[in-house]
């Protein structure tokens, strides 16, 4: 028996993906390996060949609640991997991919003095930006993504991994601050996944 777990690491440490792929045979490595599951706890988000996008659409159609996207960093990355998914237009209503910052004033309303005031790479933007795109696509949920991804432009402040994601819903809008380290690729990608993992626990939360 061969079971494949993926999980998503601490925020603020290591920011990676885990695998692990546990090979057991009788009873005895069964419960190892469900023990091993449960020592893991909500980071464990499917098992197989279940994506983290895949499940958050499963949480969104069973809560009847739908999802918007704002992307700066990430590109339009999480709205790819979400209309990948067969069926995805009955939870996701669409998403904006604002790179620069005349479009995130433009779209999604975020003020100009927000973004002169604390720069595109702020908890402050992100939380505007995913309230402008909850509005913006008449969505219960939204989720933003705003970062330095590389190889250049970061700073001592913010250093390059530095990425807020917003997460806005029916009862306000709040940010959080991650470091992730790897290549261009990896930051992007990382950023992706961590956002539908915020979702995730939203709506396991509700």
């Amino acid at each position: 028996m061969k079971i494949e777990i993926t999980a998503i690491g601490n925020e603020l440490t290591s920011g990676h993906n885990t695998t692990l792929s546990l090979t057991a045979s009788g009873l005895l490595q069964a419960g190892f390996a469900i023990g091993a599951i449960d020592c893991i706890g909500e980071a464990v988000y499917g098992h197989d060949q279940e994506s983290l996008p895949l499940i958050v659409g499963r949480l969104l159609l069973a809560s009847k609640k739908t999802l918007a996207t704002a992307e700066s960093c990430t590109g339009g990355m999480i709205g790819q991997w979400l209309t990948a998914i067969p069926g995805s237009s009955a939870w996701y209503q669409g998403g904006v991919i604002c790179y620069a910052n005349r479009v995130k004033e433009e779209v999604l309303a975020v003020p100009a003095a927000i973004l002169a005031a604390h720069g595109a790479v702020s908890a402050e933007v992100a939380t505007a930006m995913s309230m402008g795109a909850r509005r913006l696509c008449h969505a219960d949920l939204a989720v933003a993504v705003t970062g330095i991804a590389g190889p250049d432009g970061g700073s001592a402040e913010k250093p390059v991994g530095t990425v807020y994601i917003g997460l806005a819903d029916a009862d306000g809008a709040k940010a959080e601050r991650f470091l992730f380290h790897g290549d261009r690729q990896r930051i992007r990608e990382m950023s992706a996944q961590t956002a539908l993992k915020m979702v995730r626990k939203l709506l396991l939360a509700s």
